[in-house]
Order: C-alpha cells, then sequence, then structure tokens
C-alpha cells in the first residue's frame, strides 16, 4: 500500500481519539474532515478516508451501525496507530 494511505489513516485515528476525548461514539467520514479540515473537494483523500474507516473497522476499532448513507460506525476503542501498524504489517 502506498505512503499516502498510511498517512490518512494515522490522521483517521487521530480523529477518532479526538472525538473520543469529545463523548462522542460515532464517525463517519463527514466528522473526519471536519476534525482535520479536510475540504469537500479533497475526493481521493474522502475516498481513502473511507477506506481507513473500514480497514478500522476489521481490526475491531470500529462496528458498523447498519446505515448505508452516509456509513456511520460506533467507535469501540481508541486507536492507537502504532498498534494498527502493527496489525497491518506496516513498515
Amino acid at each position: 500500500m502506498c505512503a499516502y494511505y498510511y498517512k490518512v489513516l494515522e490522521e483517521t485515528c487521530s480523529a477518532i481519539n479526538k472525538c473520543l476525548d469529545k463523548n462522542l461514539f460515532e464517525i463517519n467520514v463527514r466528522r473526519v474532515r471536519t476534525c482535520n479540515a479536510i475540504p469537500s473537494n479533497a475526493k481521493s483523500k474522502i475516498n481513502f478516508i473511507s477506506r481507513a474507516l473500514g480497514d478500522l473497522k476489521k481490526l475491531g476499532y470500529l462496528e458498523y451501525m447498519g446505515r448505508n448513507s452516509p456509513k456511520k460506525y460506533r467507535i469501540l476503542k481508541k486507536s492507537n496507530f502504532e498498534e494498527i501498524k502493527t496489525q497491518m504489517d506496516i513498515k
């Protein structure tokens, strides 16, 4: 995978932790965008954020809430990017 994706994944993890600090337990692409001040015309980055949320769901950090538009996830635990790197075998 490309280094750009890992940068977006790290930003997504930090947005999840910001939401937990504010006692918000649901997250979607828009909330990640607003936390990281990403404009709505950055389509490539938005696609990577969506993919990162899906990967975090597979790793057990998020739970899909069954809503398709927009996809909403429930945050299950705080995300640590170093742990995620080891789980995904990122070098």
